[in-house]
């Protein structure tokens, strides 16, 4: 099979890679796949091997610019020499510009596969509702314009039928025979790469996540001052956090009480971001919208105790493993951290628990659902 693939814009060259979550599953997870998919004997073209990567002016402008060089570059290719094109990101390359190329150049039978990793259809994404405000419908027209629509959870896939039948009962039943739940690959060898037998020499605890609203580090760093009252602990807050945050202040007042306590990565590299996955004990998510969590499922990896909310994708993710879950309120955060900070047996039980879970992640069990679909629509 002769796939097109068309990668999604990350702001880092390979190598230079921070744990920013667009240069993660950006560059990270659309690369085991791709690589993926080579291995397993396809010929896969690289859309990115192909353009030249704007260098100069804002990420926004890069990101913009990047992909309407994509766009022109469909209009130069010989496309009739390949059986799909494979968007990994279909907010970035939109299916509806894409389905217009092929059908000005008269190809109009090459199918269309594409990720969506989010959406407008998900009220809970609040990003999107934030930055792109009003994309509703341009949401809908890029779900529909594709043959196959990959998600990653089955909750996405029922937030979205929920929701787009509110809207148009018929075209929301269409949409989800189209759609197949396939996860999203971590990188288990570049984890391995940064594995250590090291601990931290006191109890720590990570927050991986971005400082959006919809992960709601406010209600993470109020907790917190609950627990460095009662426990001799680190804190260890891997992303970058702007001085605008509502969340800088907590962190100011907390580093003040706690200065040798608290670590700020401000956007770790990706070498000491996995070395301290190893070396810690649990990891929080107070997340109001998540679709999957690449931050959670390589916390679970590494054998982090993961505290997590019960809802979105959580309990999905974590199948059986109930007892990590909680009731959406600091009350109820504050009990489960405390009782999974006093009890290290049952935690490093969970932590084992987590790590087999995530291996349902790997790039060889996602990649061989997503053949399978490229598999499908080829046929058709």
């Amino acid at each position: 099979m002769k796939i097109l693939f068309l990668e999604a814009f990350t702001p880092q060259r390979k190598g230079l890679l921070s744990a920013g979550t667009k240069a993660r599953w950006g560059t990270i997870c659309g690369e085991v796949l791709k690589n993926y998919l080579i291995k397993a004997g396809h010929q896969v073209t690289s859309i990115s091997q192909l353009v030249a990567h704007p260098l100069k002016g804002s990420l926004a402008r890069r990101e913009m610019a990047y992909n309407i060089r994509c766009y022109q570059k469909l209009l130069k290719l010989q496309l009739d020499r390949y059986d799909v094109i494979f968007i990994f990101h279909i907010f970035q390359h939109f299916p509806g510009v894409i389905k217009k190329i092929l059908f000005s150049l008269g190809k109009r039978d090459l199918p269309i596969v594409g990720y969506t990793h989010g959406s407008h259809w998900d009220p809970s994404d609040a990003f999107r509702f934030i930055y792109f405000p009003g994309f509703q419908i341009v949401d809908l027209a890029c779900l529909d314009i594709l043959d196959r629509i990959l998600v990653v959870s089955e909750y996405m896939k029922q937030t979205l039928f929920k929701n787009i039948s509110k809207l148009n009962p018929k075209l929301a039943k269409e949409i989800r025979k189209k759609i197949k739940v396939v996860g999203l690959p971590i990188n288990p060898d570049l984890i391995d790469s940064f594995k250590t037998s090291r601990r931290f020499s006191h109890f720590t605890i990570i927050f991986n996540h971005t400082f959006i609203p919809s992960k709601n580090p406010v209600m993470f760093l109020r907790v917190m001052k609950r627990i460095f009252k009662k426990y001799n602990i680190n804190l260890i807050i891997t992303r970058e956090v702007s001085q605008k945050d509502p969340a800088a202040k907590l962190i100011k007042e907390l580093k003040k009480d706690y200065p040798s306590q608290i670590f700020l990565g401000n956007n770790l590299p990706l070498n000491k971001y996995y070395r301290f996955l190893w070396m810690s004990d649990i990891q929080v998510s107070t997340a109001t919208h998540e679709s999957l969590g690449i931050a959670t499922l390589e916390a679970m990896y590494t054998k982090n105790c993961c505290l997590l909310p019960n809802q979105c994708c959580y309990p999905e993710l974590v199948g059986d493993c109930k007892s990590i879950l909680y009731s959406y309120t600091e009350k109820e955060l504050f009990k489960k951290l405390s009782w999974f900070i006093e009890h290290k047996t049952e935690r490093r039980q969970i932590g084992e628990i987590l790590y087999k879970r995530s291996l349902n992640y790997t790039p060889t069990t996602v990649g061989a659902k997503i053949l399978r679909v490229l598999k499908e629509v080829v046929k058709d």
